[in-house]
């Protein structure tokens, strides 16, 4: 059946009896092998299709097409580039193939002319090229030799200026894998990328671009947590959750500015709309509608939201991937110095707080910009995600004489009420995105997956049982009664509730080896 699922010579009708036949043959064999064979029907299924020699030409083709100004049969055969760096990174690891794409990327980043860059833009081959290679990088065989200065700030550029958000994080992991292991001159490239990343002109609420800079840290913060516990990486904490989002320190004219704004706020939060006085178009150009979020968008890349809303977004993360990426790192043995406790539980405070607050940010500064609907439900959104991922079994701290889970010690009962109420949020993006990342964490994938570091735990009893806030009715007739005013998800409902029950069996395989190994091992034991 997978020779004939896998051979592209065999007509479309006779592989797809083959793959319906499949898990017929393998359903008496259990689940794990039903999951296992699936996975490898995949691979099969492109076994045929794609190897070094068809993605070499495709990366060859789409220089041409981009060198002849052909942007969409060059995005045509990137995309095939893309699918292929996704499932198989080490397709593109040949050298001759990876200094393509680099040289490609270095080419599209230098196109002259404004209206040539709207149109890569457009297109989006800026982000696609800074994908592949991001996916591409950590399996290069000739990765670790260095990364040299004049990429180096070409790269910065992109995370600084010209670049988008995700494009920001992408340089950074495509420049960490090009440092590589190397001990010697580590510190000394981090170090020049930190500092070039912590300039005070850069860390400004007053920088248009400070979401991308904020980014391209999480993304540093993901590779290196060890740069955050001094000198300019302490500055860029504190810049997070006190500048950006406890709205602290500026200038005395910009405190009295945000006082005046406050009490605007104030005085329009109270007011009937008869009496609610507009403001002039010269002080709010271009004022944006309340629209339905947008799905499938990442937050921080998605510009019908407002830049405060992003900027508050990009610090959360920031500050969650520190966290997380310290304690993980300390637990595999590496000399990392956690957080302390107090800042550790201020972050859950703040993340639960502005969930309590149905999306308003925690500085009075940005509530009047994000106090429309699309920014709210990206703060719920943003704030679930980042509480789930901090309620991760793997990352534990000292306490006192043991270890503590972060969700033990500091998710109270009141805050678990909080984040639940999440998975029964009215606007649809919100409500998926936190029963999707629920679902990771009851199956060890996404945030929750094994690493080379650390493997994956099974969550908490009490996480198991948010599935519950989960339920969807069959039809719209009962929608009401099944979850009350929450989004109906649809088919994410019943993949919920497979995961749950996932979980469930897992963890009552668990139970019985570990009870059949106490019974061996007798009372003595």
């Amino acid at each position: 059946l997978l020779s004939t699922i896998s051979d592209p010579n065999h007509s479309i009708s006779a592989r797809s009896r083959a793959l319906d036949e499949l898990p017929k043959r393998t359903k008496q064999l259990g689940d794990d092998v039903s999951v296992w064979v699936k996975g490898l029907t995949r691979r099969c299924a492109m076994g045929g299709f794609m190897n070094e020699e068809l993605v070499h030409h495709c990366i060859l083709v789409a220089q041409e097409s981009f060198r002849e100004s052909d942007l969409d049969g060059c995005m045509s055969f990137l995309n095939c580039v893309q699918m292929a760096s996704d499932v198989f990174p080490s397709l593109c690891s040949k050298k001759e193939d990876y200094e393509t794409l680099l040289e490609l990327y270095e080419e599209c980043q230098r196109v002259p002319g404004t209206e040539n860059r709207k149109a890569l833009e457009k297109a989006g081959t800026l982000s696609v090229m800074s994908k592949i290679l991001s996916s591409v990088s950590p399996v290069w065989k000739e990765s670790g030799e260095g990364l040299d200065l004049d990429r180096q700030k070409q790269f910065l550029k992109v995370c600084t200026g010209d670049g988008t958000p995700e494009q920001a994080k992408h340089n950074i992991s495509i420049m960490a894998s090009m440092i590589g292991s190397v001990d010697e001159d580590e510190s000394d490239q981090y170090g020049g990328i930190l500092k070039a990343l912590t300039s005070s002109s850069r860390m400004a609420i007053g920088n248009d671009k400070v979401v991308n800079v904020l980014a391209a840290l999480t993304a540093l913060a993901e590779k290196r947590p060890s740069l955050f516990q001094k000198g300019p990486g302490s500055k860029a904490i504190r810049f997070a959750l006190e500048t950006v989002l406890l709205g602290r320190g500026g200038s005395k004219s910009d405190q009295e500015d945000r006082d005046e704004e406050d009490e605007d706020f104030e005085d329009e939060a109270v007011a009937t709309p008869s009496k609610r006085k507009s403001k002039s178009p010269g002080k709010s150009p271009g004022r944006r509608k309340n629209m339905t979020p947008a799905k499938h968008v990442a937050l921080l890349d998605n510009t019908s939201l407002s830049v405060a809303c992003r900027r508050a977004c990009s610090a959360l993360e920031f500050l969650v991937a520190h966290i997380r990426m310290s304690v993980l790192q300390q637990r595999a043995g590496k000399d990392v110095m956690v957080p302390s406790v107090s800042h550790i539980a201020q972050i859950f405070e703040m993340l639960a707080h502005v969930l309590r607050d149905r999306g308003l940010p925690p500085s009075n500064r940005d509530r009047r910009d994000c106090k429309d609907r699309q920014d709210r439900a990206a703060l719920r959104q943003c704030c679930a995600l980042q509480l789930f991922r901090l309620c991760d079994r793997r990352l534990a701290i000292r306490v006192g004489n043991g270890l503590k889970n972060l969700q033990e010690n500091f998710l109270s009962i009141p805050m678990w009420h909080t984040l639940a109420g999440s998975l029964l949020d009215e606007e649809h993006a919100v409500r998926e995105s936190a029963i999707e990342e629920l679902s990771n964490m009851q199956l060890g994938k996404g945030y929750f997956a094994a690493s080379q570091e650390v493997d994956a735990m099974a969550p908490s009893l009490r996480f198991v049982a948010m599935s519950v806030f989960c339920a969807d009715g069959d039809g719209h007739r009962v929608h009401s009664v099944a979850n009350g005013n929450a989004a109906n998800v649809g088919k994410l409902s019943l993949q919920m509730k497979s995961s749950t029950l996932q979980a469930v069996l897992q963890l009552r395989k668990t139970c019985e080896q570990v009870l059949n190994g106490c019974r061996q091992a007798g009372k003595e034991a």
